[in-house]
Formats: C-alpha cells, sequence, structure tokens
C-alpha cells in the first residue's frame, strides 16, 4: 500500500499514556498527504467516545484509523476498528506501550507513522474475558494488583510503575485457581496468572516468548510461587525474554480457557483495571484486526 492515496481517521486520547500530543497533527500530515491522501483528527472525552466516532465514520470511506495513546486507548480503538472494513495503525504514547512493541512499531512518533505510511497489513487474533476484548494481556492475581496500585499514583512512567511492583510484592499473596483447559483441570496456588496474546505486557517485558499474534492461541502463564530469593532471577528472566527458563513458572497454550477462583477481584485487561466475578472465561477469535506493521526484513 506504500504511496497509494487513502482517507485517514486520527483518534488521539490528550489524557492517556505519559507523551505530549500536540505535534501529531502537524507531523501526521507532513508524513502521509503524499499523493492527495486526506487527514482528519478527532479527540476522545470520555469512555466509549472512541467506539461512538467509529461507528460514525465507518461508512465514510476510511481506510485507515490511527490510534495516538496508551494501551487503553489502543484497545478502545482496536476493537472497535476490527468489525469494519479499516486497518489501524498506531501512534504508541503510553508508558508501556505493549501491542506497539510486539508489533515492533517504533516508539517515536516520525517512525510510527513511516510504518502507517509505507508497512503493509498484518491480522492479528483478539482474545476476550467475559466478553471484554484484549489484544496484548490478561491477568489475575500480582499484575492485576500492580496495575491497581499504578492506577493511583499522581504521575505516570516507568519509575511509578517499579515502585508499583515494588509495594505490591510486599503485599500480595498467591491465591488459588482452578484452571480448565486443553480438556484438563489444574488446581494450583499461583502468584499470578496470565494470558498473553503478545509476548509482553509491555516496556520489554516479555512474559511469554513464544506467543504469537495471529495463530488463533493464547499463552497461560502461571507463576506458582515468589520469594524475596527468587524474585530478582525472574525480573532478569522477564527482561532477557528467558520467563520459561523459571523453575516456578508453567506455560501452557490452549485457545480457551476457564479461570475459577476464590473471590471477585480485579483483573488487568490490556493494562486497563477491571472488576470481574470469581469465574473467568477466556477466548480467542483468529486474525481479527487488519493492523499496520513494519515491512519484513529481508
Amino acid at each position: 500500500m506504500k504511496g497509494a492515496k487513502r482517507k485517514y481517521l486520527t483518534i488521539i486520547n490528550p489524557h492517556s499514556g505519559t507523551s505530549r500530543k500536540t505535534s501529531i497533527p502537524e507531523l501526521a500530515y507532513n508524513i502521509l498527504s503524499e499523493n492527495g491522501s486526506e487527514l482528519y483528527f478527532v479527540y476522545t472525552n470520555e469512555q466509549g467516545h472512541v467506539a461512538q466516532i467509529i461507528d460514525d465514520v465507518a461508512t465514510q470511506g476510511f481506510d485507515v484509523v490511527i490510534g495516538v495513546g496508551g494501551d487503553g486507548t489502543i484497545n478502545e480503538v482496536a476493537d472497535a476498528v476490527r468489525p469494519t472494513d479499516m486497518a489501524m495503525g498506531i501512534i504508541p504514547m503510553g508508558s508501556g506501550n505493549g501491542l506497539a512493541r510486539s508489533l515492533d512499531i517504533p516508539m517515536d512518533p516520525e517512525g510510527a507513522l513511516e510504518v502507517i505510511r509505507k508497512g503493509y497489513v498484518k491480522r492479528i487474533d483478539c482474545c476476550e474475558a467475559n466478553g471484554v476484548p484484549f489484544f496484548v494481556t490478561f491477568g489475575v492475581g500480582f499484575d492485576a494488583q500492580v496495575t491497581a496500585s499504578y492506577d493511583q499514583k499522581s504521575f505516570r512512567g516507568p519509575l511509578s510503575y517499579i515502585i508499583s511492583t515494588v509495594d505490591q510484592f510486599i503485599k500480595h499473596k498467591s491465591s488459588l485457581y482452578r484452571l480448565h483447559l486443553n480438556g484438563e483441570v489444574i488446581e494450583q496456588k499461583a502468584f499470578l496468572v496470565t494470558c498473553a496474546n503478545a509476548d509482553q505486557y509491555g516496556n520489554n517485558a516479555i512474559i511469554a516468548p513464544e506467543a504469537e499474534l495471529d495463530d488463533g492461541l493464547f499463552d497461560v502463564v502461571v507463576i506458582r510461587n515468589m520469594s524475596l530469593l527468587k524474585a530478582p532471577q525472574v525480573a532478569i528472566n522477564l527482561f532477557t525474554k528467558n520467563i520459561n527458563e523459571s523453575a516456578s513458572i508453567d506455560i501452557y497454550r490452549t485457545d480457551h480457557l476457564i479461570i475459577e477462583r476464590e473471590e471477585a477481584d480485579y483483573a488487568q485487561v490490556d493494562g486497563e483495571l477491571l472488576e470481574l466475578g470469581r469465574r473467568i472465561e477466556i477466548t480467542i477469535q483468529k486474525q481479527q484486526l487488519p493492523i499496520l506493521v513494519p515491512l519484513l526484513k529481508s
């Protein structure tokens, strides 16, 4: 699609993520307006606004919807785009940028816009947790509690995330889970259970090194127990793509999972906090979302 005339809709969440977005319209126009391509910009102002915007323009001939913001904004745009005939582009401006990093989309706006201009369309899977869509990760236990703590911080970014992680590591206790997958029932006390469509949470924290975004399967990562003694090595493995070498971690691959836990509690869905019940059903729909990604390296 390189050099083709297109009609772009750029959806910007001015409040999400950590970066300033005031320069995006001018930058996008400079890079994408070749060959008479048309650019339109809309700012979101509340939860659910993205779906309304995309529903309103679905029949207006747009080729690409560009999401600008953090993981929550990207999730909203992706979910709204997938039932349409439009493709999605990403300009990552969040604190984690899990989907963009998993797709090798550059973290700088100029690089991301170049991918939108001359990349190719890849179709990726969409998972749902009790009907709530996610494209990157879903988790209960420790990672959900970290998300809850992080959401309460007055500032965003890596330092805030580290503080939340350390705080919850001290406080969080393992819980009993019953996992139904691949014809088995696994009852396990676990520090966390993460379902990974992508390979990472964000910030290159690789929780499922072998996860693929387009294979119709997701990885289920169970950290059985954790201690101050084990934590440093697990953290190193997480950021060196070696988490599957940790002795206290099990990884399963499936297309359907039911999680039963002791009580209703928090869950994180693409980095956003939700309260879900004791029983959570995870499903996947193969190659639901067309998204612009970098050209394959020769």
